[in-house]
């Protein structure tokens, strides 16, 4: 879960629910491959539902209008957790190509 979700300033328009989610982690990340392997676990996680054009770190900050959850400031997500969900995700949802979208990933 993430700590809060926002709207963004386009939510709404052209039917369209536009939010995001802030997740605090565990730990510090300054290693850009680090970042990476999170940006893109959750993508598998969350179907690849995501902005395609939201994957650069700039835009991890940009506002909103409003909040649309409570926050929970003590929630995290723990990085060392994201391998385990990614494997659960890919095998659940791909079977027969299992092997090769864990490679790929």
């Amino acid at each position: 879960m993430p700590n809060f979700i926002y709207y963004t300033f386009n939510h709404g328009l052209g039917g369209k629910e536009k939010f995001r989610a802030v997740y605090v982690l565990n730990a510090f990340v300054d290693d850009i491959r680090i970042y990476n392997f999170i940006q893109k676990s959750l993508s598998v996680i969350f179907d690849n539902k995501q902005d395609s054009q939201a994957n650069d770190v700039a835009r991890l900050f940009y506002g909103g209008k409003i909040l649309a959850t409570k926050v929970d400031e003590y929630q995290m997500l723990h990085i060392e957790s994201l391998p385990a969900s990614v494997y659960k995700k890919l095998k659940y949802k791909s079977t027969s190509h299992f092997s090769r979208n864990m490679k790929n990933f």
